[in-house]
């Protein structure tokens, strides 16, 4: 209760509104400058290879996925040997958040599509 008492506001202290309206008005120049968008030839060209590495890496991810994931969910559900304990390890997998499998991908394989094709494919299997 005493972190709301008048004492802290204006301070510094966890409700310092100063620096609440200062970022505040941060974000709105920021958002400004998408407007209007850079929709030059030039621009867009430049825009062309990332965009296509990335639809690669997502088509990787999603094909990677169905690799091991439909054998995956045949073990599963045909209640083999095996399958309740793989069951446990993908349910686990997907209580990852993904920015914390992203980040642990990156580490792992480091930067690139590898890393992106696998995060992705741990939160699709």
């Amino acid at each position: 209760m005493g972190c709301l008492g008048g004492g802290w506001l204006g301070r510094g202290g966890p409700a310092d509104f100063r620096a609440v309206s200062q970022g505040g008005a941060a974000a709105l120049s920021l958002i400004g400058e998408f407007f209007p968008p850079d929709l030059s030839p030039g621009y867009l060209a430049a825009m062309g290879e990332p965009l296509l590495q990335t639809v690669g890496m997502a088509i990787g991810g999603m094909m990677i996925a169905l690799v091991i994931g439909l054998p995956a969910a045949m073990l599963i559900g045909s209640r083999a040997p095996g399958g309740r304990p793989l069951h446990a390890l993908l349910t686990g997998v997907r209580a990852i958040p993904d920015l914390t499998l992203a980040i642990l991908c990156v580490v792992v394989f480091g930067l690139g599509p590898s890393a992106g094709m696998l995060a992705l494919e741990g939160r699709v299997v």
